[in-house]
């Protein structure tokens, strides 16, 4: 699953199978390999919370369950959540590798709903290192760095063409 999909989710209460909000974002761990986090908004122009992963109990096609409400936690609430990467910072970064080759830019994260472990990172690729526009995959443990404009990846990476 892609983590563009799960924005826009709801996501259910499953203590009391209610609609608690909907997702509006991801939060990566450190090393960018799985999801820690699930930023969710109570309604269109509520409060925005931070779910732990240890709190959702699935990530199904159509909704997103959590096993209580009193596992959302306002923002500042949740320091160590908050300073994690968000798919929306990610996307639109340069992908570098450590040599300098400038590969291209993030537009996409995949991972797998049951571990949430990521289990690629796509981009699309700029000239030199292909036709514009063409799309590539990374293995997320081919990261050496991410600062908030560039993922700077191994040389050994050999990106994928994404099918």
């Amino acid at each position: 699953m892609n983590l563009l999909e799960l924005k826009g989710k709801p996501v259910v209460d499953m203590s009391s199978a209610r609609k608690v909000g909907i997702v509006e974002d991801a939060y990566l761990g450190p090393n960018h390999q799985s999801i820690s986090a699930l930023q969710v908004r109570a309604t269109k122009r509520g409060p925005e919370y931070l779910v732990s992963i240890d709190h959702v109990c699935t990530i199904g096609p159509t909704t997103v369950t959590i096993d209580h409400v009193d596992s959302l936690r306002f923002l500042d609430q949740t320091p160590e959540l908050a300073k994690l990467t968000s798919l929306g910072s990610l996307l639109g970064r340069g992908v570098v590798t450590e040599g300098g080759r400038i590969l291209g830019s993030i537009e996409g994260v995949e991972f797998d709903p049951t571990s949430h472990q990521v289990t690629a990172i796509t981009y699309t690729s700029v000239p030199p290192a292909g036709p514009v526009g063409t799309r590539h995959t990374l293995n997320p443990r081919d990261i050496v760095a991410s600062v908030p404009d560039i993922v700077t990846v191994s040389e050994a990476a050999q990106p994928a063409q994404a099918a």
